[in-house]
């Protein structure tokens, strides 16, 4: 009789695992970090041993930007179907210059390419608000040229797109251009912030004729997460256009303000 409800209850036992299975997701993981063309030094100009307190909050300031570039990570989460790219929370110490390097290549905005929809959405929270942010899809020029990145052979890629600038008086049209070198090897379209929709991961990435670029410092793949890569939409949805606009009438309104 105690074998019978013995194995009774390991049968029940069986079940219930099998009917409540730990989930389990296949995801991949790049970290990117921030690499120069020739060396930054934002403190030249200015006094280390200044006496004035703003002069001396401006060093330190400039200073601690500076080391942040050096440390700041960023990293892409992605499958077949989703992309996430955010600013990595690999420093305990977020200050102002941490921010501040961070917005280089994103800052606090969350980047999300969907395969089906072959669009990139950035993500910002505006007062508590989230609001998604559609990028316009871009007509990439695929060269022969190539280098390795790591263990990865890349083409490099270049693009431009047009916006209006409404920081500028009188408004006028300025022309943004993108350099991204991306490797088939790894076949999803997707890369940091906007610079995606190629046929294959983007492992580096920066804006001709600057002195600081992104490229991929580490990469994993097929790692095993308990967790699925997900999208929350936002509340609202703009065009880059209309948000670069809500953001020139804001800084007017606290402008008029003071």
């Amino acid at each position: 009789m105690k074998r019978i409800i013995v194995f009774w209850v390991l049968l029940s036992l069986m079940a219930f695992n099998n009917s409540y299975p730990t989930p389990k997701h296949k995801i991949n993981h790049i970290i990117y970090k921030i690499g120069f063309t020739e060396k930054v030094d934002l403190t030249k100009d200015l006094d280390k041993e200044a006496k004035d307190k703003t002069s001396k909050m401006l060093y330190d300031y400039m200073s601690s930007m500076e080391k942040a570039m050096t440390e700041v990570e960023f990293e892409l989460l992605f499958n077949q179907k989703l992309g996430v790219y955010k600013t990595a929370d690999n420093i305990k110490e977020q200050n102002l210059g941490y921010k501040m390097a961070s917005m280089f290549f994103g800052g606090e905005s969350i980047y999300i390419y969907d395969v089906q929809q072959r669009q990139v959405i950035m993500q910002v929270n505006k007062a508590g608000q989230i609001i998604d942010v559609a990028y316009p899809t871009y007509d990439w020029n695929i060269t022969s040229e190539t280098k390795k990145i790591g263990d990865y052979t890349c083409y490099k890629a270049t693009t431009s797109y047009q916006e209006l600038n409404y920081f500028k008086e009188p408004q006028d049209t300025i022309t943004i251009n993108l350099e991204a070198w991306f490797t088939p090897e790894i076949t999803v379209p997707y890369g940091p912030t906007h610079y995606q929709g190629l046929p294959g991961v983007v492992l580096m990435a920066q804006n001709p004729g600057a002195k600081i670029y992104l490229y991929a410092d580490r990469i994993e793949l097929n790692k095993k997460s308990k967790q699925p890569i997900i999208f929350t939409k936002g509340e609202k949805k703009l065009s880059l256009g209309a948000y670069n606009k809500l953001l020139y009438e804001q800084r007017n309104t606290l402008i008029q303000r003071n």
